[in-house]
Order: structure tokens, then C-alpha cells, then sequence
């Protein structure tokens, strides 16, 4: 800085230096303002002036304004470094090589298994039997891929995308389709979890909790050689806990009720499905041998959170116009605005604020030193990357 406090402006001959220092600012942690100012100066300079000043780079600063390479999907990044890479003149083409070759390989393999899922999505029939569901074969196998997509994390993947699939039914039925009566009995057959509770359910959930109770059957069946049936209970356990979050906002909706903005976050960021994920996700990795992982996700600790808050918060700044034309339980914009008693614009930059210090405690929490491997939180945000990219 200069003797005004202000970036110097020498710098902005760098564009290079100034692009990595735009990408080095998304991993900042709450309290670094000097990081914020860099972002903000970075970002005015690559916005401005930079792409017309330093050809060469275009594409780099492109894709860095449209997707921070901190926030985005490693697979997708890797892609697109490739590109980019290729047209390095100081490349290693043996690195270059190597990187095609491993992106082919781990594409190859992730078509293959969804090949697979699709034989498993044709055998439901859903269309016919939960005609209301929406078909999102592709999008739950990108989720799962996406958040676990290492060859050696096939069975994650495939855990994953059964259970996305559970959630994405019971999301339909409760969101679009059943009364409250019957959302209260399906709420209450989940916590019961017992097939004698398919009499109390109409016709049409029955083959929805079929599914779900023989589903979590064949991951204990799965995972029995493994030593790791144990820990089907506690995917069970997050996924009643959803199910008692998405019964919650029905109930708000169904009473007009709009509850306060702390009430409706805790709520909300369960209910995005994270806790749920994140909990199955640990069940397919072999090297977690105990419970003391899943004790952690169950104590709903802070990563979990803040994560779950910034799916939540994105989702509902994107949806909110859409789901209160249909009607849908009050969003966090109608919560902020209630309790702080502001208008809906000033709402809206106060929640984008928000999210973005959710990304930065995020970075605090990974960073934080803990008994569990930096690659098992990064999975957490690695969900929380999917909704930052769609």
C-alpha cells in the first residue's frame, strides 16, 4: 500500500499477480479486512481494464470472474485449467499429458457407473408409480460425482445418489403434492421406520417408504463385509431429521407463519439436505472405521452450519419469486425483512453479505486445527461448490 493506505497503483501493471490475488482472496477467514480491500481492488481491475490490456490472460481472468477457482467444482476446474494450460508456451507437455490422461481415465469411470444408476433408475419405474417426482437421474449423479470423485470413492458415489434420490421424492411429495394430514402421517411413519406403518399411508407414498426403508436395508447388507453396518443408523437418524425439517416448513405454510429469521436458518440449512449427505457420504469411505466421525456430524457442528446456511441462502435469493408465486413456506428474505423491519431490497444485500461471510467460515473451519482429515471436511464443501456453480 502506499502512504494513503490505497493499493499502489504500480500494481496494476501485474495483471498476473493481481488475478491470483483476486483467486488468494476467496479463501479469506471473517476479521481480514486488508483481504477484503484486495478483493474489492482485484476485482474493479480485472473487471475493468484488465482483459483489453492483457489479451493473453482473457480467458484466465474470464473464468475467474465468472467462477473463483476456490468456489468451484475441482473436476470442472480441472477441465478448464487444461484448456488454458494447452496454450501455455512455458507448459510441460508431460504434465500436460498426465492431466488429459487422468481426466479421461476418472471420466470414463464416472460414465460407467452412471450407465449403472440409469439400469437402477429404469428398474423403479417411477414415472409410473410417483408420476409426480421430477426425473433428476443426471443432476443426482453429478451431486454425487462431484462431491466424492476419486475412483476409489465409487460406493460414496453410488450411496450418495440413492439417498439424493430419497430426498428429492419426499422434497416432491411434501412440497407439491401431499396435504398436511398426510405429510404429518409420513412424518410419522419415517420416525417409526418400521414397514407396519405402510397402512397408515395413502396409496401413493407407500411405494415412495418402501423404497426408503429397503434402500437403508441394502446399505447394511453392503456395508456388513466392510465392518460398517453401524453406520446405517446414523444416515437413518439425518434422514429423519430432514424429514422432521421439511414437516416443520409445512407446518409453517399451512398456518401462514412466518418465524424469525434465526428460527427459519437453522431449519432451513438442515433442511438443504447437507447434514443428510455429508453423514452418507462418510458411510461409503472405507478408512473411517468407528462412530466418533458421525458423532461429530450429529453434534451439527459449525462447518455444517455455515455450509448449510449458504446453500440455503443462495437457494432462496434465486427461488424466492418463483416459490411465492405457488405458494411455498415463508424464504429468508420474508423472515429478515419481518424481524429487522426493512424492505426487501435492503433484505436481499444484507443475506448476499451474509453468504459471503458464510464462505469465510467455512475457510475458517477447514483451516481450524481438528482430529479429522482436511479431505473429509473438504467433501462438506464440496457440496456447498454445487450450489455455488448451478
Amino acid at each position: 500500500k502506499d502512504t494513503d493506505g490505497k493499493f499502489k497503483s504500480s500494481l496494476l501493471n501485474d495483471a498476473k499477480g493481481l488475478l491470483s490475488l483476486y483467486e488468494a482472496t476467496h479463501l479469506s477467514i471473517p476479521g481480514e479486512d486488508i483481504l477484503d480491500e484486495a478483493y474489492d481492488f482485484s476485482k474493479a481491475f480485472l473487471q475493468s481494464s484488465a482483459i483489453e490490456s492483457f489479451p493473453d490472460l482473457k480467458q484466465h481472468i474470464t473464468n475467474a470472474l465468472e467462477q473463483p477457482y476456490h468456489n468451484g467444482i475441482p473436476r470442472l476446474e480441472a477441465r478448464k485449467f487444461i484448456d488454458l494450460y494447452q496454450n501455455d508456451e512455458s507448459r510441460n507437455d508431460i504434465l500436460l499429458e498426465f492431466a488429459k490422461l487422468d481426466f479421461n481415465r476418472v471420466q470414463f469411470i464416472h460414465q460407467q457407473e452412471i450407465n449403472h444408476y440409469s439400469g437402477l433408475w429404469k428398474k423403479l419405474d417411477l414415472k409410473s408409480e410417483i408420476p409426480y417426482a421430477r426425473d433428476r437421474m443426471a443432476e443426482i449423479f453429478f451431486w454425487a460425482s462431484s462431491t466424492y470423485f476419486e475412483p476409489k470413492y465409487a460406493h460414496c458415489r453410488m450411496i450418495i445418489a440413492r439417498v439424493v434420490l430419497l430426498i428429492s421424492l419426499v422434497d416432491d411429495t411434501i412440497d407439491a403434492y401431499a396435504t398436511i394430514d398426510e405429510i404429518h402421517r409420513l412424518a410419522d411413519a419415517v420416525e417409526r421406520w418400521d414397514i407396519s406403518c405402510l397402512e397408515d399411508l395413502p396409496d401413493y407414498m407407500k411405494r415412495f417408504y418402501t423404497l426408503l426403508l429397503n434402500t437403508f436395508s441394502d446399505f447394511e447388507k453392503e456395508l456388513k463385509d466392510q465392518g460398517k453396518s453401524y453406520s446405517v443408523k446414523f444416515g437413518k437418524e439425518a434422514y429423519q431429521e430432514l424429514v422432521r425439517g421439511y414437516y416443520l416448513e409445512a407446518k409453517w405454510l399451512n398456518e401462514g407463519k412466518v418465524p424469525s429469521f434465526d428460527e427459519y436458518m437453522y431449519n432451513g440449512s438442515m433442511t438443504t439436505g447437507l447434514p443428510l449427505v455429508s453423514t452418507v457420504g462418510f458411510m461409503g469411505v472405507e478408512k473411517i472405521k468407528g462412530t466418533e466421525e458421525f458423532d461429530w456430524l450429529k453434534t451439527y457442528p459449525k462447518l455444517s452450519y455455515v455450509s448449510g446456511a449458504f446453500i440455503r441462502l443462495v437457494n432462496d435469493l434465486t427461488s424466492h419469486k418463483t416459490e411465492q408465486a405457488r405458494g411455498h413456506v415463508a424464504s429468508c428474505i420474508d423472515c429478515y425483512m419481518k424481524q429487522h423491519g426493512v424492505t426487501k431490497e435492503i433484505a436481499v444485500k444484507a443475506l448476499e453479505k451474509m453468504a459471503r461471510e458464510c464462505w469465510k467460515e467455512m475457510n475458517e473451519e477447514v483451516m481450524r486445527p481438528t482430529q479429522f482429515p482436511v479431505d473429509l471436511l473438504m467433501r462438506i464443501v464440496n457440496l456447498v461448490r454445487l450450489t455455488d456453480v448451478s
